[in-house]
This record gives structure tokens, sequence and C-alpha cells, in this order.
């Protein structure tokens, strides 16, 4: 019996076993879901993984089990336009260089419901993204600077 149905990463066709979103825990995450796929497919975490046009994923590192490994599945929820900014630090002078932009990507991503944070006694909420591509510290998501980035079982965790 094969429990075991097509997906695709990529270009690259597999098999995965998807399970049900987990709503157990009181999470400002959308639902997430454990993903199990065969050792023989060469896929790592950041990967986005397609089953049809309306279900995709982005897989972070969970665990390995046999001839299987366990990602964790973070639902594709939006879509984010991310300017890529590459600054440099002079090796003897230690001063930031000028720098370059790279032109504004539309990079799929997961992205929290409502993130509340504690300023000064006020309420605020921040917007959390997670991106499968690298970003670095000095992009623009949406037009907004990166607060934090961290990044979390291969995934990248950017708070705005």
């Amino acid at each position: 019996m094969n429990i075991f149905s097509p997906h695709r990463c990529g270009t690259l066709k597999l098999q995965a076993r998807v399970t049900k979103p987990s709503e157990s825990f009181r999470s400002l995450l959308p639902a997430r879901s454990l993903i199990h796929i065969p050792k023989r497919y060469r896929v790592k975490a950041g990967n986005i993984i397609t089953k049809d046009e309306y279900s995709s994923w982005i897989i972070a590192d969970h665990h390995g089990y046999g001839l299987n490994n366990v990602f964790l599945g973070l639902p594709v929820n939006a879509y984010a336009s991310v300017k890529i900014t590459i600054r440099k630090l002079h090796p003897v002078t230690q001063l930031e260089t000028n720098g370059f932009d790279l032109e504004t990507q539309e990079i799929p991503c997961c992205k929290e419901l409502e993130t509340p944070d504690e300023i000064k006694g006020l309420r605020v909420s921040r917007e959390v993204y997670y991106f499968g591509t690298e970003i670095t510290d000095n992009s623009l998501i949406d037009g907004r600077t990166i607060t934090k980035l961290t990044k979390i079982a291969g995934i990248y965790r950017a708070e705005v």
C-alpha cells in the first residue's frame, strides 16, 4: 500500500505524504503540517513543495527516520515584494561600502496572522514573514525595513 502522493519541488517530481494540519497549538502561525519525503529525493529546508495550484508549503527541517525525512510545512499564504540590498565592510577600515540594490522580486512566503508586541506599555503588532530563499538584513519587505532577521531550521524569519 502506497501512502505517498505525487508532489513537485520546482521541476523535480517527487512522492510525499502530507499530514493533516495541526491546529491544536494556540499559535499565530497558519496551520502547519508534517511532510514525509523519502530520502532518495534531494530536497532541503527552504524549498517549496506544491501539490496543485492551491496548496504549497515552505518546508523547514524537523527530523528523519528510516528511509524518510520529515519536514515541517508552512503554507504559502502571501507573496511579498522584497528588494535585496548588498552591503559589504571594507577589510581595513571596517566602514560600510555604498553597496548596490537588486531589482524587486515577488517571493512566496508564509505570513503570521498577527504578532502582538509590547513597546513601552503600548501593544503594537509586527508583521512576521517566513521565507525559504535567503535574504539579508538590509533588505526591504513591501517597502519597510527588517528589524530582526533569524535563520531557523533552514528558513528565514523576518520581523518588519
